[in-house]
């Protein structure tokens, strides 16, 4: 199984945002089951961002522990093997932009084994 977020920086180069991942009983996904987290740098070019990822149940519950990576500009970065099980969780993505970059897309792929 896999999802994909996608978020673009604001006036100031930042990104906030929040995603409801929801995994279907029957899926075949059970608790515990490990998701390998990549993301990366869309456009432009040359800009790097700097982010906390944060991944738990979207009762609150803590899954696991929150992450700060850097992507690099023009790479493809690990971003961490999460804990997922059926059910609704809460993907939170914080971060900036160096240089300052309004506009900056970037991509969050999840992978579900």
């Amino acid at each position: 199984m896999k999802f994909i977020l996608k978020a673009t920086t604001d006036e100031r180069g930042e990104i906030d945002k929040r995603e409801r991942l929801s995994i279907p009983f029957g899926s075949g996904i059970v608790l515990g089951s490990r998701a390998d987290v990549r993301g990366r740098v869309l456009e432009p070019a040359g800009v790097d961002v700097t982010l906390r990822l944060d991944l738990d149940s979207s009762d609150g519950s803590r899954r696991n522990d929150d992450v700060t990576r850097t992507v690099p500009a023009g790479q493809t970065v690990e971003l961490g093997a999460w804990r997922f099980g059926t059910g609704e969780h809460m993907l939170s993505v914080k971060g900036s932009t160096s240089p300052v970059t309004p506009n900056t897309d970037f991509v969050c792929e999840i992978h579900i084994s």
